[in-house]
């Protein structure tokens, strides 16, 4: 582990420092008067900045890596404290506490995501080991894609298509209004001017035998016929009187919606820390 040597000055117990309540009393605004500085005033004013240094300086060890010693040059140090607050808030390594680990989805409000980030896209994750540990080999396609807590008995980062539940509609009572009691009537529809064809009976003599008057069989038969050519009309049609009465209504309702399932929403890109 990285050291820190800035330590804080007068820190110890019984130091020979000032109270709290009298450094608030104390008028810092001119600092020291000439030849009055008490080494008591002198211990407590070391004494807060070199706290605040060493806190500063233990952070950019910490995260770093780097010891923060003394005789380090100014640049040396805001290197340092750079890449302790990198790593603070995980631009690589998924540090507990980080403010957002590598691998996160973020909704994103535009099309191009910033450095450091990808649009999940289901793109490979080559380059990326990070990614590849927490996805496999490419990221999730988030494009039109719903993120659900996952419950007990399903795998995180499983996918499921869109679905209803299954469910039933009541019946109910649905049917036409009563009509009330009715005799149907109408009339068939104009057919022109027409006529009908049909057959008739009709009779001939044959040979002598007997069966007319003058001695000749007779011979009965059917031939061809028409009626006369009647104009153009239509036929009254009345039917027998029905009592007060509904029609039960029976099928399926016709189709509604659209070509999926979804709950109102608003679009945004996803986008995933990459390293």
């Amino acid at each position: 582990m990285a050291k820190n040597s800035i330590q804080p000055w007068a820190n110890g117990t019984g130091s020979n420092r000032m109270t709290d309540a009298a450094y608030q009393r104390w008028d810092k605004s001119h600092g020291f008067e000439k030849g009055t500085a008490s080494s008591e005033e002198a211990n407590t004013l070391w004494a807060t900045n070199s706290l605040v240094a060493s806190a500063f300086g233990q952070f950019a060890a910490d995260g770093s890596g780097t010891d923060v010693t003394t005789d380090m040059g100014r640049d040396q140090l805001v290197d340092a404290f750079k890449a302790a607050l990198t790593q603070f808030i995980n631009m690589g390594t998924g540090v507990p506490g980080s403010v957002v680990p590598v691998g996160s989805p973020i909704p994103w409000p535009k099309d191009e995501a910033p450095k450091g980030w990808l649009l999940m896209e289901g793109q490979s994750t080559d380059g990326f080991p990070v990614l590849k540990q927490l996805y496999g080999d490419r990221l999730p396609d988030m494009r039109g894609q719903f993120i659900r807590g996952c419950e007990q008995g399903r795998a995180v980062l499983s996918t499921q298509d869109d679905q209803i539940k299954a469910h039933e509609h009541d019946k109910g009572s649905l049917s036409t209004s009563e009509a009330g009691g009715h005799t149907p009537s109408g009339k068939t529809a104009p057919a022109g001017e027409h006529f009908h064809n049909y057959d008739r009976q009709t009779s001939e003599r044959t040979e002598d035998g007997g069966g007319f008057d003058d001695g000749y069989k007779k011979r009965v038969f059917n031939e061809p016929a028409e009626t006369s050519v009647e104009p153009a009309h239509e036929h009254e049609l009345v039917m027998e009187a029905v009592d007060p009465h509904i029609h039960p209504v029976t099928g399926n309702t016709g189709s509604f919606g659209g070509n999926e399932t979804r709950p109102r929403n608003i679009a945004f890109n996803y986008i995933v820390r990459a390293a």
